[in-house]
């Protein structure tokens, strides 16, 4: 089993996680806007979307 190191909430290595960043932005977004709209289908609405394509660091090379 694989055993997992608990870090403190002021870890540097926080930062780079880039699912970390994505999860807080996220978060930060909905709380800003109120919620995450979603389409009849379940899908995000695009303008979740695009604000999500203009503030994530995503790398080109993927």
């Amino acid at each position: 089993m694989i055993a997992f190191r608990t870090l403190p909430d002021d870890h540097p290595d926080l930062m780079r996680s880039p699912l970390l960043r994505g999860a807080l932005l996220t978060l930060q977004y909905a709380q800003e806007h109120g919620s995450i709209g979603l389409t009849q289908t379940k899908a995000f609405k695009r303008v979740f979307v695009h604000w999500a394509v203009e503030n994530f660091e995503v790398p080109l090379d993927l």
